[in-house]
């Protein structure tokens, strides 16, 4: 689920997280068992830090790493839709038009 944290931060621009926000989304989840021990553990592998009551990515590119595997895992068109009014989601859409094209060039 750092996946879809990830994808959330960037989607809505957001350089870090509520503690008590992460928590009820993993509980709402019924991702794991127990969340609290998920959430310690991220912050223990160093993906995550913790600084008062809020969490965030280690580094930029540990985020964009992240949000990268829940774009591929998930449908384009959420994903694209996700970013509609920012520069990234421009840059997505132009990327997926032109995979097509050339997705459609490999076929012929």
């Amino acid at each position: 689920m750092a996946e879809y944290l990830a994808y959330m931060g960037l989607k809505n621009e957001n350089l870090g997280f509520k503690s008590k926000d992460v928590l009820r989304y993993l509980r709402s989840l019924d991702f794991c068992e127990k969340p609290m021990e998920y959430l310690d553990n991220l912050i223990k592998f160093g993906i995550l830090t913790s600084s008062s009551s809020r969490l965030q990515f280690s580094f930029p590119t540990i985020q964009e790493y992240l949000a990268a595997q829940y774009m591929l895992q998930n449908s384009q068109d959420e994903v694209i839709d996700g970013f509609e009014k920012s520069y990234i989601g421009l840059g997505l859409k132009l990327f997926s038009l032109l995979w097509n094209f050339i997705h459609q060039l490999m076929k012929s």
